[in-house]
């Protein structure tokens, strides 16, 4: 747990653990699977297969079972003793149990407080930077690093308001208890309390209402006529915050969802927890300029997720040249087909994706080969034994891709195509026979071919049902035809590569 979620805190994993989990980072959610179910696994077969071995030693069994419960309660109590002190569950049960007096002495109700407004609102913009903290700042600045990895926003802060006090330094304020997470520092920004939710009853439970109770920001810009958005680049449950926002305010909440039912990026389009902070602020851009144009004052609200963590996500440049991409960036490569060529253009990346792991692969030892079979192995349906796999694998080194193509090669589609099929939407080779000996041409060239009676009247079937014949081809066709799809191949052969 502490691998995947090293800085975990017990008043993140009390709230978690009410809330939803949906819209939480897909890869997390792996790597904690990945992590610990294997090992689970393995020792409970190892186990079960030793007792199976040893049941008629009756007593090397009752020894093996003993030693079992033995090292189950040592790892049990290992366990709980390290949660205990990296949660501090001591300090929190104590905190919970402690009545406090500093939010009754310095807390003020806002909901008991006059407030005036100036006739002229002025809008609000708070942007709310994921994980970003003073520590990523030169030490001069107040940061822990020599050179400063926040330097724009360094400058921004000593510009302005940063909280500081009379310290040039940045400096800030604290972070207490229930203020540390995604959700808690949300909560807590725009409520001026801590987000520290009793153990024993919790209205996230059902998922109705979001502390009715509390006057936030959003409350108070509400009651002043203002027109409130809440935008993220993920999925608006995880946590609650889509309820938070939507009680305390009436929140437009506009996720990865809500752009993803817009068309602003394919359906099957993920990255990292949804889209990253490129497409985010892009879209910012958008609505800030459609809220500036109306009447009534504005408070945009805008959370962004790629520096979640310490590594965080680093989208490719859009350039052309060559890219080297990882395993999510390859897949979105391969997947996405809602570009020039379609689907076709989708097989010509997928085919361009598989050329380059050959050639990879190609390179790599035997040991290197092995390492990677016995992890992509378990996910592979098969009768071929692991042996055979890697048998071939050795041979395929040898091998040399000298050409790929896409069957039919010769094709139609569209709209055109698509009313002359009485709707019906499909791929027209034109024609049959012409593809069939082209294929035969492009695997086996030199061997003479001559097509089958059968392919030629499933052919000759095909130009009467549609209408389409050879010559047909280019003049009826509108964008999927072979000449834009040979169009989109070369324009990505010439500046749009992968390694």
């Amino acid at each position: 747990m502490f691998d995947t979620w090293p800085n975990l805190s017990m008043d993140e994993l009390m709230f978690q653990i009410r809330a939803p989990l949906n819209g939480t980072n897909r890869g997390m959610i792996r790597d904690y699977i990945s992590f610990c179910v294997p090992a689970a696994a393995a020792a409970l077969v190892i186990l079960t297969v030793i007792l199976i071995v040893v049941r008629k030693r009756k007593k090397v069994y009752h020894i093996l079972i003993a030693l079992d419960l033995a090292v189950s309660v040592l790892l049990v109590a290992g366990g709980v003793y390290v949660m205990w002190e990296r949660l501090d569950i001591g300090n929190y049960t104590e905190n919970n149990s402690t009545y406090s007096e500093f939010i009754d002495n310095h807390y003020v109700d806002p909901a008991e407080t006059v407030m005036t407004f100036p006739e002229q609102k002025r809008n609000l913009i708070y942007i709310y930077l994921e994980s970003m903290e003073t520590t990523y700042s030169s030490t001069k600045n107040g940061g822990a690093f020599e050179d400063d990895y926040i330097p724009e926003l360094a400058e921004l802060a000593k510009e302005n308001e940063d909280f500081s006090g009379d310290e040039t330094a940045l400096n800030g304020g604290y972070s207490l208890n229930g203020s540390t997470w995604t959700m808690g520092a949300l909560f807590a920004q725009t409520t001026g309390l801590p987000l520290a939710l009793p153990i024993e009853e919790n209205s996230m439970d059902t998922q109705e209402t979001f502390l009715p109770g509390v006057t936030a920001l959003g409350d108070i810009l509400e009651n002043q006529g203002y027109n409130q958005t809440f935008m993220i680049g993920s999925d608006a449950v995880f946590g609650g915050r889509d309820l938070y926002f939507t009680d305390h305010g009436n929140y437009d909440v506009e996720d990865y969802y809500y752009f993803r039912d817009l068309g602003k990026f394919p359906e099957d389009y993920w990255v990292w927890w949804g889209i990253e902070d490129a497409k985010l602020f892009e879209y910012a851009k958008e609505r800030l300029t459609e809220l500036g144009s109306r009447s009534e004052p504005f408070n945009f609200t805008m959370l962004t997720v790629d520096t979640h963590f310490e590594d965080g996500y680093e989208p490719l440049e859009e350039v052309a040249g060559v890219h080297h991409l990882n395993g999510v960036q390859t897949v979105a490569y391969a997947r996405i087909r809602y570009t020039a060529g379609n689907d076709f253009r989708r097989a010509a990346r997928q085919r361009d994706v598989i050329y380059k792991i050959a050639e990879k692969a190609k390179s790599a030892d035997v040991g290197t080969l092995t390492k990677i079979l016995d992890t992509v192995f378990p996910s592979i349906k098969t009768s071929m034994t692991k042996a055979e796999i890697l048998s071939m694998g050795v041979n395929m080194l040898s091998y040399n891709i000298v050409d790929q193509a896409g069957f039919p090669h010769d094709h139609l589609y569209g709209e055109n195509v698509k009313n002359a099929m009485n709707g019906l939407d499909c791929v027209l080779p034109v024609t049959l026979e012409s593809n069939v000996v082209w294929l035969h041409e492009f695997l086996y060239p030199e061997d003479a071919y001559e097509p089958s009676e059968n392919v030629k009247a499933y052919s000759n079937r095909i130009i009467e049902t549609s209408g389409y014949s050879l010559e047909d081809q280019l003049s009826i066709s509108e964008d999927g035809s072979l000449e834009s799809y040979r169009e989109a191949v070369n324009g990505a052969e010439d500046g749009e590569s992968t390694e």
